[in-house]
């Protein structure tokens, strides 16, 4: 199992995520994007952008991470637009995928970035009752995920945790933080015993991270050696 910590901005130096990644190689750093809030708490600034590409690539350890995209940047993307996908990412989430209407057309505009960029999209589902039609969505996409994320960044957590759909690469927010994690892990591992193993399988955090709404590196650490712990 994977660790996505989100909300990284321009008051992180990104050589501590850079550190974290080196002991804790299963995380990974959700970097949100939204054109109207960029330099913003959880939304960092071009600059800090530009400089986390120059220290991944210069970084001596392979070091996993995401763009999040929120708003207009989502919807560009979703209809085939490449320009939030620059630097590429590995992966790269459409919050608040919706399936039907224009879905379609999206599925086939994410297609055609994937093939091009090479990014693994993953599918924000906010509701139960569309993780099936997401799943189905996301199948048709090379590389595809579905996050199962209810809460979109607010810190509440699900009164259940859903099960993955099979054959599908899968993961859950909402309301995650050091206090929390080992129970969620424990409720997830009785419903899939193969998630703890499974390097397609992740659980998200963002507001559960954070004080006073700016990431807090000890208790993203917390989090991290809970999980190391488990593996």
């Amino acid at each position: 199992m994977n660790v996505t910590i989100t909300g990284a901005d321009d008051a992180v130096d990104p050589s501590d995520l850079l550190r974290l990644s080196e002991e804790f190689p299963f995380v990974e750093w959700g970097i949100l994007q939204s054109p109207k809030r960029l330099g913003t708490p959880r939304y960092p600034s071009d600059g800090w952008v530009a400089g986390w590409h120059r220290a991944v690539k210069n970084a001596s350890v392979r070091v996993q991470w995401a763009f999040h995209l929120c708003g207009g940047a989502a919807r560009s993307t979703v209809l085939g637009g490449e320009g939030w996908l620059h630097p590429t990412p590995q992966r790269a989430q459409i919050n608040g995928y919706v399936p039907g209407g224009c879905a379609a057309r999206g599925v086939s505009g994410l297609v055609a970035l994937s093939d091009a960029f090479g990014v693994e999209f993953i599918l924000q589902c906010r509701h139960v009752g569309d993780i099936q039609a997401i799943a189905h969505d996301s199948q048709q996409i090379p590389r595809a995920s579905v996050l199962f994320d209810a809460s979109g960044g607010c810190g509440k957590s699900p009164a259940t945790w859903p099960r993955r759909p099979f054959g599908t690469r899968f993961g859950w927010a909402g309301g995650i933080g050091p206090d929390n994690v080992d129970d969620v892990i424990s409720e997830l591992h009785c419903a899939d015993m193969s998630v703890m193993h499974d390097s397609h399988a992740w659980i998200d955090m963002e507001s559960g991270v954070r004080t006073d709404d700016r990431l807090d590196l000890v208790k993203v650490r917390r989090v991290l050696e809970c999980v190391a712990r488990r593996s």
